[in-house]
């Protein structure tokens, strides 16, 4: 508690991406945050990057297996100043050729249907993404096809200890589980990432 007076990151990690990105987990911040920027971003004096609509050149990228087939592919857009955004559908690719995961971006924003299936095809969890709304709503599976969890989320949340918002991912809302067979076993909601008091199962997700 005596760090989190003091303003401090805490245990905060660093690492470079190898496409230059830099991310950054702070651990001691609350909600825990996750920041990520670029070397160009450190030495300048610009602030928060306004949002790019239109302008540039769409192009498609792909990475492969060493036997050449997809393991990865996805377009991106790049601005007139040089600004690289994901846009586009993205797709990855397990090593036996089913989808491993796909997602689609606007502007270097997820939108739409977000979903990850295990290398036998079958699906582990989606998002669907609202960015006009700043909600997203994360749902896991059961093996047999029925809803696990589901959770909404709030994509442009209010800083707590800092009177700003920022991008990012905070359970903001109901959260309901169910059984393999479609039995509702518990409620809870949260409200900015705290979890609230709730009816019914009181336990955590």
């Amino acid at each position: 508690m005596n760090d989190r007076r003091a303003g401090t990151l805490g245990y905060a990690t660093v690492r470079q991406a190898p496409n230059g990105l830099i991310h950054v987990l702070a651990t001691m911040t609350h909600p825990c945050l996750h920041y990520e920027f670029n070397e160009a971003w450190v030495f300048s004096d610009a602030g928060d990057l306004a949002p790019e609509r239109g302008g540039g050149r769409l192009e498609t990228f792909r990475e492969d297996y060493p036997d050449g087939r997809p393991r990865v592919v996805w377009r991106a857009r790049i601005c007139p100043n040089g600004r690289y955004l994901l846009d586009g559908t993205q797709t990855s690719y397990h090593p036996n050729g089913r989808k491993e995961h796909e997602v689609t971006y606007a502007d270097g924003v997820k939108t739409g249907a977000e979903t990850f299936w295990a290398e036998d095809g079958t699906k582990l969890w989606s998002w669907d993404h609202q960015p006009r709304r700043n909600t997203s709503v994360w749902t896991h599976y059961w093996p047999n096809g029925r809803k696990r969890l589901q959770s909404i989320w709030s994509t442009r949340p209010r800083a707590r200890d800092l009177d700003r918002y920022f991008w990012g991912r905070v359970a903001h809302g109901p959260v309901t589980a169910w059984n393999e067979s479609g039995q509702r076993t518990g409620d809870w909601r949260f409200a900015d990432g705290t979890l609230q008091t709730a009816g019914g199962d009181r336990s955590r997700p």
